[in-house]
C-alpha cells in the first residue's frame, strides 16, 4: 500500500471518528438541555395553576365567611346560612372552558355540593378512586385539615367522560367543618410540552442534519488539501527519487545531475544522502 493511501486512509478515519465523537456529544447535550427546558416549563405552568387555584378559592372562602357572619348577626338558622353559602357556589363557573367550579364536602367525605354530578350530594365518597386507583378525596380531606393544599389525579370533565389530569386545591371552612375545594385540568399542560417537544425534536434533527452536512463537506475539503499537500510533499519527491534511484541502477545513469532538496525532512536528507553518494561515485571514476 502507498504511504499516500496509508496516509489519507488514517486522515478519513481521524476525521470520521472526531466527526462523529462532536456529533454524539453536540445531540447528547441538545437532549439534555431540551428535557431541562420542558421540565422547567412544566413546572412553571404547573405552580401558575396552583396559584390561581388558590386566588379562587380565598375568594370562594372569604365570601362564604362575609355570608356566614352577616347571616349568624342576623340570627339567620344554620341550615339557610349553609343554603345561602352554597346557592352562590351551585350555578357558579370559571375559566375559559367553563371547567372551574367549587365542590363542598364535610370532613367524614360526605358529599356537600358537587355542581357537575349532583347525584352524590349527600353520600360519603371517602373511597372515591380516581382511574389509577388513587384515593384522591381523602388527600383532600388530609390537605383541608392541615390548612390546605394541592392534589392531583384524574377526573373526567363531564360525567363518565374521560378522565384527565386535575390539579385541586382545599382548605377547611371551620364555621361547618367542611372541605371547600377547587381543581382545574392540566391536561392542556400536557398538550404544550408534547408540542414543544415535537418542535425542538424537528429543530434539533434539522440542526444535527445541517451539522452533518457541513462535517462531511469539511471532510471532503480536508481530504482534498491532505491529497495536494501529500501529493507535492511526499508523493512527487519520492517519485523523483526513486526514478533517480533507477537511472543509477541502470548501469549508464547520469552522475552529474542531482536530485532537488527542499526543506529538511525525511525525503530532504534522503535526497541529500543519494547527492552524496552519487557525488562520491562521479569522483572515483
Amino acid at each position: 500500500m502507498k504511504i499516500s493511501t496509508r496516509i489519507l486512509i488514517t486522515l478519513v478515519l481521524s476525521l470520521a471518528i472526531l466527526g462523529s465523537t462532536i456529533i454524539g456529544i453536540s445531540y447528547f447535550n441538545t437532549l439534555k438541555n431540551e428535557k431541562m427546558f420542558l421540565d422547567e416549563y412544566q413546572k412553571s405552568s404547573y405552580a401558575f395553576y396552583e396559584n390561581e387555584l388558590k386566588t379562587i378559592l380565598s375568594i370562594a372562602h372569604q365570601t362564604s365567611m362575609a355570608i356566614y357572619k352577616t347571616q349568624k348577626e342576623k340570627g339567620v338558622s344554620d341550615e339557610k346560612i349553609k343554603e345561602a353559602i352554597l346557592d352562590k357556589f351551585d350555578e357558579l363557573r370559571f375559566f375559559d372552558d367553563k371547567s372551574g367550579y367549587i365542590f363542598v364536602y364535610e370532613m367524614d367525605g360526605t358529599n356537600v355540593i358537587l355542581p357537575t354530578n349532583k347525584a352524590l350530594k349527600g353520600k360519603n365518597m371517602s373511597d372515591m378512586k380516581d382511574s389509577k386507583g388513587k384515593f384522591f378525596l381523602k388527600e383532600l380531606l388530609e390537605a383541608a385539615k392541615k390548612g390546605g393544599g394541592i392534589v392531583g389525579y384524574e377526573f373526567p370533565k363531564v360525567k363518565d367522560g374521560q378522565p384527565f389530569l386535575k390539579f385541586s386545591y382545599s382548605m377547611p371552612f371551620a364555621p361547618y367543618n367542611w372541605m371547600m375545594g377547587t381543581g382545574i385540568y392540566v391536561d392542556n399542560v400536557e398538550t404544550e410540552v408534547a408540542k414543544l417537544r415535537a418542535q425542538i425534536h424537528d429543530n434539533t434533527v434539522a440542526q444535527m442534519t445541517t451539522f452533518v452536512i457541513m462535517s462531511f463537506v469539511l471532510i471532503l475539503l480536508g481530504i482534498g488539501i491532505t491529497l495536494i499537500m501529500v501529493r507535492q510533499t511526499i508523493t512527487s519527491p519520492l517519485n523523483k527519487l526513486i526514478a533517480r534511484a533507477d537511472n543509477l541502477s541502470s548501469g549508464d545513469g547520469d552522475l552529474t545531475r542531482k536530485l532537488e532538496v527542499e526543506g529538511n525532512d525525511e525525503i530532504a536528507q534522503a535526497s541529500q544522502s543519494i547527492n552524496r553518494f552519487i557525488e562520491k561515485v562521479r569522483i572515483l571514476i
